[in-house]
């Protein structure tokens, strides 16, 4: 009995053509390598002078969902090479935070105003 190779329907996702050429680059880099580290990714990209880690880190913001990163991820992961469960913890973990971040934003928000309630009016000079 002979066997016949199986098709691939569909190639890995490409990118938007309207995203990000940050984005672009670092999704193409993390093809094939599953989950990578900001210093192994940097390394992979030319450096972490022309890399450094807000560069990445906004090229994955920028990404519209196709590179996964977040809180207590082992780094960044294509999202074709992301299993569900792995995408589902970094997914909530990132929901936690934002709830953290909205919760500390009003808090500071309300002190701050109570607070120039107090103050006298400077003039203006």
């Amino acid at each position: 009995m002979t066997t016949q190779p199986e098709l691939a329907l569909f190639g890995p996702p490409k990118p938007p053509q309207d995203i990000d050429p940050d984005a672009a680059r670092v999704f193409a880099e993390l093809a094939g390598c599953g989950w990578v580290g900001r210093e192994a990714l940097q390394l992979r990209l030319g450096g972490a002078f022309e890399w450094p880690e807000k560069r990445i880190r906004d090229a994955a913001n920028a990404s519209k969902g196709y590179i996964i990163s977040g809180p207590g991820s082992p780094g960044y992961i294509r999202v074709d090479e992301c299993d569900l469960e792995q995408g589902d913890h970094v997914r909530r973990a990132m929901r936690q935070q934002g709830r953290r971040m909205l919760r500390r934003s009003i808090e500071m928000n309300n002190k701050l105003h109570a607070y120039a309630k107090r103050q006298p009016v400077r003039e203006m000079i």
